[in-house]
């Protein structure tokens, strides 16, 4: 709060500046935490105190990208108010007006240049393209977006964005954000491939989910707990020394239900046909702990990958055989479909329990894992059948 007297009069300016109390004394001195300024340094000082004030008044606006101005208009067109729009939307009801004036004038939602002015370079035609290109192949570099645009003459040599205004398109205009990519096998969309994905959904939608159970494996490392993260100084390496040659390797079994894991075993070294058949030796003889009912059941399916020794001269029918004496369905996915089956999750969970307890993992990795399948709950594992389709 600012205080300032001459005499006997004192007034009060109604001044924000934070924790800053200052005091104008008959004197013509300016004490502010102990500091004392002359006569001709107060001026320049409250000058510095009301721009201050001025600034922390000021309400900066954002303005909205494209894909929020399209969800503006598309809920004014189906009768919805302005305020009722930006109380939706998260922003002021001039400003959603300003919006639909403007597609209703000019035929575009793109945000204009300060002061009005249409663009010259980001143009919609070219941003829609940009927007084309990285819904194509998100992975395409802003270099490669330029030769686009001048292959497919949307573009020349006078008007083509730089490098630095494709990002802020994408950054500001399209609302894209620089992540990882989650990469579809190129296999998997054949026509074969994808009639396989048709039918085993239309086979699964007719299943009970409770009574189905996947199997899956996963190679688990003395060294896959090793942090693949770190800090370091804005443009320094994070550099670490950490063991990367691994003397040992671990392949878990796992037989999961939405209701929890149902088995699971540990190999040292990789699976096979043999192991596969002893694991599901092991499963149906396992029975609740709760009931005493066995956990693989009468009329229960099993469902697993098309891994090539799952497939094995012998493996496969003996599996067959072996589940088919109670009764028990064994149905494979469709190739190149990981997320199909709720395991991968568990795996997730498990290596980021070990790179969490990187320690743990590196001097008791037998431990360590089984520790991990510890964490893994029911109310887990029926959210990972959620996530893959099997439940509503």
């Amino acid at each position: 709060m600012l205080q300032y007297s001459f005499g006997n009069w004192l007034e009060q300016l109604p001044i924000n500046a934070g924790n800053l109390q200052l005091t104008w004394r008959p004197k013509f001195e300016c004490q502010l935490q102990g500091f004392i300024l002359n006569l001709y340094t107060v001026p320049v000082f409250i000058s510095v105190i009301f721009r201050l004030y001025a600034m922390s008044h000021v309400q900066k606006t954002k303005i909205a990208s494209l894909p929020v101005r399209k969800r503006m208009l598309n809920l004014w067109l189906a009768g919805e108010s302005f305020s009722a729009v930006a109380s939706r939307t998260g922003v002021t009801s001039k400003t959603v007006s300003n919006i639909v004036r403007q597609f209703t004038e000019r035929g575009h939602l793109f945000p204009l240049k300060p002061g009005g002015k249409e663009r010259q370079i980001a143009t919609p035609i070219v941003v829609e393209y940009i927007e084309f290109q990285k819904l194509s192949k998100p992975s395409i570099t802003a270099f490669e977006i330029q030769v686009a645009l001048m292959n497919d003459g949307v573009c020349n040599l006078e008007n083509l964005p730089s490098k630095s205004t494709i990002s802020d398109v994408l950054r500001k205009d399209l609302n894209f954000t620089f992540k990882k990519l989650k990469v579809v096998p190129q296999e998997s969309l054949n026509e074969q491939n994808q009639v396989k994905s048709i039918e085993y959904a239309m086979l699964m939608s007719q299943v009970d989910p409770s009574r189905v159970h996947f199997f899956d494996e996963s190679s688990v490392k003395r060294t896959t707990g090793n942090r693949h993260y770190g800090h370091a100084k804005r443009g320094k390496r994070a550099i670490e020394v950490k063991r990367y040659a691994s003397d040992c390797n671990y392949t878990i079994n796992l037989l999961q239900s939405r209701f929890g894991i149902t088995h699971y075993n540990l190999l040292e070294g990789a699976s096979n046909g043999l192991e596969m058949l002893h694991f599901f030796h092991e499963s149906m003889q396992v029975v609740d702990e709760f009931y005493g009912n066995p956990v693989l059941a009468h009329g229960d399916i099993v469902v697993m990958d098309n891994c090539r020794f799952h497939h094995g001269h012998f493996a496969e029918a003996e599996l067959r055989r072996m589940l088919g004496q109670r009764d028990i369905t064994l149905i494979f996915q469709p190739p190149y479909s990981p997320e199909f089956n709720p395991c991968e999750f568990s795996f997730s969970v498990i290596k980021s329990f070990l790179r969490k307890h990187e320690n743990f993992a590196l001097n008791f990795t037998e431990l360590a894992i089984l520790r991990a399948l510890e964490v893994i709950t029911p109310n887990m594992c029926t959210n990972f059948f959620r996530h893959c389709g099997f439940l509503v």
